[in-house]
């Protein structure tokens, strides 16, 4: 969405008189303004103007502006549209604030701009009250002040000036300057989509789109992305590709998502850039080309588009479709990371803790490990545990270990799980709790990580937190051995002796038995 208003610069329209029954001087003026007769227009203006008539000062400052009938000369306007402001002509207030703002016969001066918008919009020109509100939402010659900037907005608004009534729509669609209100953001970018204004017609699709404000109906967000999408809205052009590309209200068309995200793209949409990126890389729509889809990511990435950085770092770091480069990836998780990008932080962090790319540093990796895990983030979660567990980059601590293998645990984190299992059945952080252990291990055990399925068949082996089981812990032993890679000689060796030392306490029918239930979860889980 757009984030950003702009202020409106009045047209060089002349100030028109009602006509009287009988014309005179002025009106004679405006005859010839019409007929393109600007010469006549200047020199029957003029001595009105000099009289002190403030139309005519005004209608010479926009003959002067324009340079229609004269050479053009901004600072010869801006003394006419002065002398017509000064006798308090709004129109001519408000071109003068236009001029000061753009640095347009006068120096530059937002602070000034705003003394002659704020006396034209007292007036209850829309145009200037717009751009009253403008000057306090981005702090321009005055403080930042959202609040005043929606009070200004909603006059306009209330005039019907469309571009009013899309920024209030915004401000409340993110709630600045006023509380969230979908539902009032809604009711604003319709009057504007009405009018024709493209930015709200997107805006007022993601509404329909998502169902904020309003009830979800695709088919509605449809409507608006292409009434914004024709007007050449990059925005609606790429969330039109979004729905193609999910097949959200439409049959799924890999073809036109691709031809609504290039045609965002084509005008430097990141986000639009980066699904034409991921359509390349992922071969929908178009033949699978990992170097185009590089190059779709970079420009994104460019554009500080966090999702983009995050990409090209992965790339880098798998030598797909540009050349593996380790300080490269670090580089980019680096980029997406300080933007929030919680998968980049924790990636940075791998590669802080194993020093790829970077010099190996666990405190940076704790650093970067915590922030993703604030975000939530389930591995994060468990590598700041561990972190904590072994005193790896933080002072060790048990408990707080406990808490981020919990939080992983809660999201299903295999090796979080099995690690908060052990915490319980030692006693480490937690108060020692063989059920509570058998537990965990269990979840674990069923998602295939075979350091659980150890620790579970042990459990049974030994009956803590469960009944005493032979064939069970016969079982997870059996699966446990298997499982592990030989990279781990130990751990599988002593899965095996463990094995063999219950096969031992079993008769062949239980060993059988315990083998027929492994080859059963086995078939049921396939390793990958």
């Amino acid at each position: 969405m757009k984030t950003k208003s702009q202020m409106m610069a009045f047209g060089l329209a002349l100030f028109l008189l009602a006509r009287p029954a009988f014309a005179g001087p002025y009106e004679d003026g405006v005859a010839a303004y019409i007929g393109r007769n600007y010469t006549a227009a200047l020199q029957l203006w003029r001595p009105l103007a000099e009289q002190g008539n403030a139309s005519a000062q005004y209608n010479l400052g926009v003959l002067y502006d324009n340079g229609h009938g004269v050479l053009q000369d901004k600072t010869e306007a801006v003394k006419w549209y002065r002398l017509a402001a000064g006798q308090g002509l709004s129109d001519a207030q408000l071109k003068l604030g236009s001029l000061y703002g753009s640095g347009s016969g006068v120096p530059h001066d937002d602070a000034e701009a705003l003394k002659w918008y704020r006396l034209a919009a007292n007036q209850g020109l829309a145009l200037a009250q717009y751009n009253v509100g403008v000057a306090y939402d981005e702090g321009r010659g005055v403080l930042r002040d959202v609040a005043e900037a929606a009070k200004w907005h909603r006059l306009a608004a209330g005039q019907n000036l469309v571009q009013a009534q899309y920024s209030l729509g915004f401000m409340y669609d993110i709630g600045r300057g006023v509380l969230l209100d979908y539902a009032e953001a809604a009711k604003l970018y319709q009057r504007a989509a009405n009018q024709g204004n493209a930015e709200a017609q997107a805006n007022l699709g993601v509404l329909y789109d998502k169902g904020r404000g309003v009830a979800q109906d695709f088919a509605k967000a449809m409507n608006w992305y292409r009434l914004a999408a024709g007007q050449g809205n990059a925005l609606a052009q790429n969330n039109l590709g979004v729905m193609y590309d999910n097949g959200s209200g439409v049959p799924q068309d890999y073809a036109l998502a691709l031809k609504w995200y290039k045609l965002a793209a084509d005008q430097h949409q990141a986000e639009a850039q980066a699904n034409l990126a991921t359509m390349y890389d992922m071969g929908h729509g178009v033949a699978p080309d990992a170097a185009e889809a590089a190059k779709w990511f970079k420009l994104a990435a460019g554009r500080a588009y966090a999702p983009a950085q995050f990409s090209l770092g992965s790339m880098s770091a798998n030598g797909h479709g540009v050349p593996q480069d380790y300080v490269q990836a670090a580089k980019w998780f680096r980029l997406a990371g300080v933007q929030g990008h919680a998968t980049a932080q924790y990636n940075l962090g791998v590669d802080y803790e194993i020093g790829q790319g970077v010099p190996q540093d666990y405190s940076k990796a704790a650093k970067w490990y915590r922030l993703a895990a604030e975000q939530g983030h389930a591995s994060a979660q468990y590598h700041l545990g561990v972190s904590y567990d072994n005193g790896q980059g933080v002072t060790q601590d048990y408990l707080e270990a406990a808490k981020w293998y919990r939080f992983a645990a809660v999201q299903g984190d295999a090796a979080a799980r099995n690690n908060l299992g052990s915490q319980y059945e030692y006693g480490v952080g937690v108060p020692q709790d063989y059920v509570e252990a058998a537990k965990w291990y269990q979840l674990s055990a069923d998602q295939g990580y075979v350091k659980a399925q150890y620790n579970l068949g042990l459990m049974y082996a030994n009956g803590r937190g469960v009944p005493q089981d032979f064939v069970t812990a016969h079982l997870w032993l059996d699966l446990a051995a298997a499982g592990f890679p030989e990279s781990e000689t130990k751990d599988r060796d002593d899965a095996v002796s463990n094995l063999d030392a219950i096969a031992a306490q079993m008769s062949p029918e239980q060993v059988s038995e315990a083998q027929r239930l492994a080859r059963e979860w086995l078939a049921a889980h396939p390793r990958s």
